[in-house]
């Protein structure tokens, strides 16, 4: 693990620094001890696609069976469950216990959808909404509610104001629901092939949770037209750190990360010239520290993990992880836990970076996102 490039100097950090920091960040954890239990798709050694959630030292404390390959999860907020969602173009979301992983049910949507791989909760818990394509319609974009208090029973069906609606996130005030609209329009009978591109539109939403209205909306400028908007996370403060994936020219270099506050513009954030070239047109996952102030943003193609000043609106800097694609806020001030597609799991602080030891987080290969939940 190498932290390498930073604002002042693009040079790869040599190894006994990187020690020096493990120790120092070794040492500051076991001072104050991490709660949190980190959930993510997961592959076992046998093969198996599981929902797995590890503790601060990386032992297995969570362990979710699946239909299928899944890809983001859900938290409810009254703490008892987790709704894990396919990836696409599946169609199942696991309501699953958040304390023994056993499977409470399995919603399915109606025939013509599928989910897109992630979901959000009501403030209250009481409503889930989960991104679908109901790839024959008109507008194919479009919100999934759920009513989670009458056994999930499907009540609604909104417009996302866009195509391809991929990561939603229920804004910290809760009166709000972040949309990361993609813009590509997609059908399971051709895969993963893109059909709009000519057309394509990518777009920020904001949507009212009690009844779909779309509270406000934001594009990047034009000549990025061609960046897809698929992973977002939400700052206290009530921005919205957005990530992308280049559907253009893989010479071109654009901007992969963006803020946003709501009644603003869209801002293109870019990194040097060096590790823009890294970062390969693609981004696979987004998260902001416990202070609102950090964001990692993951290259997992590139095999590095992009950290972001919101304040500064600058990039702060990279730490190498191979296939590195998973991210979440470990509960401290510009602390994160990273994980690997190539197995491993990492935290990251302003000491530097650290292996979790136990044998689940180094013996599984980790998918695209993690979550972290108090234990």
């Amino acid at each position: 693990m190498t932290a390498i490039v930073s604002r002042r100097a693009l040079l790869a950090a040599g190894a006994a620094g990187h020690a020096l920091g493990g120790a120092r960040l070794r040492a500051a954890h076991a001072a104050a001890p991490d709660r949190g239990v980190y959930l993510g798709g997961a592959l076992t050694p046998d093969g198996v696609w599981r929902y797995s959630g590890v503790d601060a030292d990386g032992c297995l404390v969570l362990d979710v069976p699946l239909p299928g390959r899944a890809h983001g999860c859900a938290l409810r907020p009254d703490g008892r469950e987790i709704a894990i969602t396919a990836r696409r173009p599946d169609r199942f979301v696991v309501i699953a216990d958040r304390r023994t992983g056993a499977i409470r049910r399995t919603l399915r949507p109606p025939p013509g959808h599928h989910v897109y791989g992630h979901a959000a909760y009501r403030v209250d818990g009481a409503r889930l909404y989960v991104t679908e394509n109901a790839y024959d319609a008109e507008e194919p974009g479009v919100m999934a509610v759920y009513d989670a208090t009458e056994g999930y029973r499907r009540m609604a069906t909104w417009p996302t104001g866009g195509i391809g609606p991929h990561e939603v996130r229920l804004m910290p005030d809760g009166a709000g629901l972040a949309i990361a609209n993609g813009g590509l329009r997609t059908h399971p009978d051709t895969g993963r092939a893109v059909l709009n591109l000519g057309s394509m539109d990518a777009s920020l939403a904001l949507m009212d949770p009690a009844d779909g209205r779309l509270l406000d909306q934001a594009r990047l400028p034009a000549r990025w037209r061609l960046n897809s908007i698929r992973h977002i996370a939400a700052t206290p403060d009530g921005r919205v750190v957005a990530v992308s994936q280049w559907q253009g020219g893989p010479s071109e270099r654009p901007p992969l990360v963006a803020v946003w506050r709501p009644g603003g513009a869209l801002v293109p954030l870019s990194a040097p010239p060096e590790v823009q070239a890294r970062m390969r047109n693609y981004c696979g996952s987004v998260c902001v520290d416990v202070a609102g102030r950090m964001a990692a943003a993951s290259a997992p193609r590139g095999g590095l993990i992009t950290l972001w000043d919101l304040d500064a609106e600058a990039f702060a800097g990279a730490v190498e992880v191979p296939d590195g694609c998973g991210v979440a806020p470990d509960g401290t001030p510009g602390g994160f836990i990273l994980t690997s597609g190539a197995g491993g799991v990492w935290r990251h602080g302003r000491d530097g970076t650290a292996p979790l030891p136990g044998e689940a987080a180094t013996a599984r290969r980790w998918d695209n996102h993690l979550t972290r939940m108090k234990a």
